[in-house]
């Protein structure tokens, strides 16, 4: 298995602060399969508000394409969130279930939202706008990412995240009030 030196620096201490929300409860396993059964009626939903609402009539180039690779990608995610919301699948892979969250999560409010937002623009640009538009909003989004991941690895390296850290009182007040 390859070792970034970069993250063999990092202490487990330094996680602290990130492991509230499993410790609460919130992100059991129990709570993600929950969860994940209802995603499967909010991404069926945000697939029609996508597909049906946002990209009819859209000037939008590719449009066809974005709907099959994106409608792969959602079936997949809708029977994986079949699969792991069952208690005898998630409670032995709960790091795969997890990850299951994390790319639900992603695929109803990042992609849904990013192509709804681009098929929309393009009932109103002209051909060439919107797909110069898409290149454009993916490279910024690169650029937050990694900025983003920079920035996460310098607060981890200077312990922002451990027991008693100004960031942990921050997000312990805040989860107390939710």
């Amino acid at each position: 298995m390859i070792k970034l030196k970069l993250l063999d620096q990092l202490q487990e201490e330094g996680f602290a602060v990130l492991r509230g929300p499993f410790e609460s409860g919130r992100q059991s396993p129990n709570s993600l399969g929950g969860m994940l059964t209802f995603s499967i009626l909010l991404q069926l939903l945000m697939f029609v508000l996508t597909y049906v609402v946002a990209a009819d009539s859209t000037y939008f180039p590719y449009a066809d394409i974005v709907f099959v690779i994106h409608s792969m990608v959602t079936a997949t995610l809708i029977l994986l969130s079949i699969i792991y919301s069952f208690p005898k699948v998630y409670m032995s892979r709960q790091k795969t279930q997890y990850f299951i969250v994390i790319l639900v999560s992603q695929n109803l409010f990042g992609l849904f939202s990013f192509t709804g937002a681009l098929f929309f623009l393009g009932k109103e640009l002209s051909i060439n706008s919107p797909l110069l538009l898409t290149i454009t909003t993916l490279i910024f989004g690169i650029l937050i990412v990694i900025i983003t991941v920079a920035r996460f690895y310098l607060l981890l390296k200077k312990g922002d995240y451990r027991d008693g850290s100004k960031k942990g009182q921050l997000r312990s007040k805040f989860e107390t009030t939710t």
